[in-house]
């Protein structure tokens, strides 16, 4: 978790840096519309557009937070599973099994013949002690981890998640378009990256309060989050129950 934690810290130290640039650039603009600075003995004018780029860039930054730590948790509990069980597959509890087992061979028309052929032979060579068993967890969700997803996923791995009641208040208070704080950032994020909204249009009508309340939303829920999936590696929730 030292390490979760600390890609963690980093993400959010960007993020916070992010939002001091924007926080300045707004009050420098104020009502005049534009903001200008010295550059090689001239002055260089930010606009209202490239503001509201910027806005719209946080999105990003905080999307790519809340994925990146799903991401790290999932790694961790593959990792502490994997040093838990000594080799030994029954060991796992009947989720982490399930979830490994449908990563080492998943549905019929994911795998070719062959490749699935393979990925069996691989699980069995695991299961008698010929190699070494390497636990994966997967993600599914990608791009579009909300609140929901990410509590589907507490259910699979069998993460006990439960908000206290101010922060899960926070988090489905409707932030916009009467999407919670998680799903409207998920939906930026996927629009942006399909491109079916211009990086202005997106950040058009915010204002740094408004950011202010979303980051701490979004830093209250993972730091709540990545307290329950500490708890379950401490407690060693991974392994079936003796």
């Amino acid at each position: 978790m030292q390490l979760v934690r600390a890609s963690y810290a980093e993400r959010v130290s960007d993020i916070e840096a992010n939002f001091e640039l924007i926080q300045n650039i707004s009050n420098a603009i104020g009502s005049k519309g534009s903001a200008k600075f010295p550059v090689n003995d001239t002055h260089y004018t930010i606009t209202i557009q490239q503001q509201k780029i910027l806005y719209s860039g946080a999105y990003l930054q905080l999307y790519n937070l809340v994925e990146s730590t799903v991401t790290q948790l999932l790694a961790a509990v593959g990792k502490h599973s994997q040093n838990g069980i000594n080799g030994d597959l029954t060991k796992l509890s009947e989720k982490i099994r399930n979830l490994y087992l449908k990563h080492i061979i998943p549905p019929e028309g994911n795998l070719t013949p062959e490749k699935r052929l393979e990925q069996a032979l691989m699980l069995l060579h695991q299961a008698v002690g010929v190699s070494d068993v390497e636990i994966v967890i997967p993600r599914g969700g990608g791009g579009n981890w909300d609140y929901q997803e990410i509590d589907k996923l507490n259910r699979r791995v069998g993460v006990n998640f439960s908000l206290t009641q101010e922060a899960l208040k926070r988090v489905q208070r409707p932030f916009r378009n009467e999407r919670g704080s998680l799903r409207y950032i998920k939906e930026v994020r996927n629009d942006l990256g399909h491109g079916s909204i211009s990086f202005a249009d997106c950040g058009s009508g915010h204002t740094p309060s408004e950011f202010r309340s979303l980051i701490d939303v979004v830093k209250e829920y993972l730091e709540q989050l990545m307290n329950a999936y500490e708890h379950y590696l401490n407690t060693q929730g991974y392994l079936a129950a003796p």
